[in-house]
């Protein structure tokens, strides 16, 4: 696993801050990690009965190999393992873990159908008749992955999770999970008529759509067709001229097939689409039927070239975090303010005599304090309730992930600023032998207090030096840099050399350079809280973004900047 798959899984909420920041300090550590995901809950298309005699409810979930936009995922056939005995699998309401109605009794694995037993009780009782009633008909499966990859769009594909609860839902995701239900309802209880939630014009729309298939539009067609035969026609007048009928044949049409009912338009659009493609439909037929002309131009309403939605389209961002990942995985923030103390005057030893009795003396140590404290990173944002209310579910989604991102380079320039306000800045600049010079001079600027450079972030001028570097045995460049291994990654701007792990900024200023030991500087941050409240009285959805970090930089004589200015050429 790699970074952008880690912060993938945490942006989905897939792994929480504990584990993405483990996941980051392993992976920094050149070491493999790939965390178990936390709880998956996935709505799915049902085909639903209940039988409220035998207190069961039945469903077939259709979820293997369909796209889950809502976590970027699919689910490979066969993946979810239920847990075992079957009653351990338990029916829920609204993943309510405090509601148990059911438990799991038989399993297809192969379909997903399923039924559960719902024994006596209130709170079972409600369930079959929200169930039977329509009022929740859908399903929705609650899972942990364990085994799972991604593709080179980043989406997740699991091939085994541990199946522990499905919940009868109001509101399932999958868009034909609501005409599958209508031939359900009138399939198990055909004597007694429902109210249809779908009518001939949107299951003909659904199909043309091909959101569902051909056996599910007839299903539900024969259903439609039924209540409406058992509904009473109340009598209309009919003139008599229109009862006796016409008084001549009507003119034969050439080569003009008539059908008549019950064909439906779903079969007469698949017929002219076969006729068209078979050549069957031309003029030379003696067919021609020129109503009026129709262009895709012409449709100003948007009637059939309605647009397709995209949603967020992807943008170029950097939202990593070079500064906070150079320093180290960030500990946890716990207080607003830390003390710590250092000596100011350390205890000292000296070498006493064997041979005398002479006073073993000592000097007078001292202290000193130092605080730290750290800064806020924060968002608000009033959204119009209507947005949330009938905007696509994914707006909300792309919304935090996008502010998330923005936290991100936000919180990297804080502890930026701060480093460079927090480095010593030895007398003197650098004025030749460019980016090699540098390096050298921040070597020594930090090895005389006992300090190891092992960071180094250079600014655009210098970083191209570094990339045209010669460390070939027949080169001038010192032996510790000619011996090493320089390793240039042109994709993310960082690069190895003899241990200095070198990062390009941009931001810096035209030939700037900071080194650091990072064993003396921490971040601490706090896990991001992003709380929502609901305005009544103003009609909107307050959103909130924090999150604070701190740097703490126990020896800011480790922290060194150096400018790099090339003496004028003479």
């Amino acid at each position: 696993m790699n970074r952008k798959q880690l912060d993938r899984l945490h942006r989905l909420g897939l792994i929480g801050d504990v584990q993405h920041t483990a996941g980051i300090a392993t992976l920094n550590a050149g070491a493999q990690f790939r965390p178990k995901l936390s709880a998956v809950r996935v709505n799915a298309a049902i085909t639903l009965a209940v039988d409220p005699t035998a207190r069961t409810i039945s469903g077939t979930a259709s979820i293997y190999g369909e796209f889950i936009p809502s976590h970027y995922m699919y689910l490979d056939a066969g993946c979810l393992n239920s847990r075992m005995p079957l009653n351990k699998n338990k029916m829920l309401v609204d993943h309510d873990m405090r509601q148990p109605v059911g438990y799991l009794t038989e399993l297809d694995e192969g379909t997903l159908a399923v039924t559960y037993t719902i024994p006596e009780g209130e709170e079972g009782d409600d369930a079959l008749a929200s169930a039977e009633k329509g009022l929740r008909d859908g399903l929705s499966v609650g899972f942990t992955a364990s085994e799972y990859y991604f593709d080179e769009d980043l989406n997740i594909h699991v091939t085994a999770a541990d199946w522990y609860e499905t919940s009868l839902v109001a509101v399932p995701a999958v868009a034909d999970a609501g005409v599958n239900n209508v031939a359900a309802a009138v399939a198990t209880s055909p004597t007694e008529p429902k109210e249809f939630i779908v009518n001939r014009h949107q299951l003909a729309a659904a199909f043309a759509a091909g959101t569902i298939t051909q056996e599910q539009y007839d299903a539900a067609l024969a259903a439609i067709v039924a209540t409406e035969a058992a509904t009473p026609t109340p009598a209309v007048p009919v003139a008599a001229d229109v009862q006796a009928g016409p008084t001549h044949d009507p003119a034969p049409a050439a080569n003009l097939e008539v059908n008549q009912r019950p064909m439906n338009l779903a079969a007469v659009a698949q017929r002219v689409a076969s006729g068209v493609r078979s050549g069957e439909l031309t003029n030379s037929e003696g067919v021609a039927l020129a109503i009026g002309e129709f262009l895709p131009s012409q449709d100003d309403g948007q009637a059939f070239t309605r647009p397709e939605w995209l949603g967020e389209l992807r943008t170029l961002t950097k939202s990593d975090r070079p500064w906070i990942d150079a320093i180290g995985s960030p500990l946890p923030l716990t207080s607003l303010k830390a003390e710590g103390w250092r000596w100011d005057e350390e205890p000292e030893v000296n070498e006493h005599s064997l041979d005398t009795f002479d006073e073993v003396t000592g000097n007078d140590p001292t202290t000193a304090g130092d605080a730290f404290t750290p800064f806020m990173v924060a968002a608000a944002h009033r959204v119009q309730r209507s947005v949330i209310d009938f905007a696509d579910p994914q707006f909300t989604v792309d919304f935090l992930t996008a502010r998330m991102r923005r936290y991100n380079i936000k919180s990297n320039i804080g502890i930026r600023s701060r480093m460079l306000a927090a480095a010593s800045a030895p007398t003197g600049t650098v004025t030749k032998g460019g980016v090699v010079a540098v390096l050298k001079q921040l070597v020594k600027d930090v090895r005389p207090i006992g300090g190891r450079l092992n960071r180094v972030f250079l600014d655009n001028l210098l970083y191209e030096e570094l990339e045209d570097l010669d460390v070939g045995p027949t080169s001038t460049l010192p032996l510790w840099l000619r011996q090493a291994s320089i390793g240039i990654n042109l994709a993310d701007g960082t690069a190895d050399v003899a241990g200095l792990a070198i990062v390009n900024d941009p931001a810096l200023e035209a030939g700037q350079a900071l080194g650091f030991d990072n064993s003396i500087v921490d971040v601490r941050e706090s896990p991001v809280i992003q709380p929502t409240a609901v305005a009544i009285s103003v009609a909107a959805v307050d959103m909130g973004l924090f999150g604070y970090l701190r740097l703490d930089d126990h020896d800011p004589r480790g922290i060194v900047k150096r400018k790099y200015v090339p003496a004028p050429t003479p």
